[in-house]
């Protein structure tokens, strides 16, 4: 409660008008994805499939860090198009797995990755 109360006083202008359509029930995810539709991103839903599909971990990047970040990248995308469950659990335990940058984990990992297990499982 005291969040909303936070965004709300928060927000100003266009955004707050937004907001006040929405509601004094609305949730912060409501409030989220409401404001990310009018002012969020962008990019055409091709070009942040393409960006998840190309993506890889980062030398610098931790493994949690390259979960995160490939998790968000398919959040975006999913919010312009329709990905059902199951695909997203796929789609990001195909990209996990195959964008990691250490071939010994991948190795050691590979019967993982193609059995049945679960993307969390992996």
């Amino acid at each position: 409660m005291v969040v909303l109360q936070v965004i709300r006083k928060a927000l100003k202008g266009q955004a707050k008008r937004i907001m006040l359509h929405l509601g004094p029930n609305a949730s912060v995810e409501m409030i989220e994805m409401k404001l990310e539709d009018a002012f969020g991103n962008i990019a055409s839903r091709d070009s942040l499939l393409s960006h998840f599909f190309f993506a890889e971990q980062k030398e610098t990047e931790s493994l949690v860090e390259w979960d995160l970040r490939s998790e968000e990248m398919l959040l975006q995308a999913s919010r312009k198009t329709a990905i059902n469950e199951s695909e997203k659990e796929d789609m990001l335990k195909r990209k996990f797995w195959r964008g990691l940058q250490n071939e010994e984990l991948k190795n050691a990992t590979r019967v993982h990755f193609e059995s049945d297990i679960s993307y969390a499982d992996l």
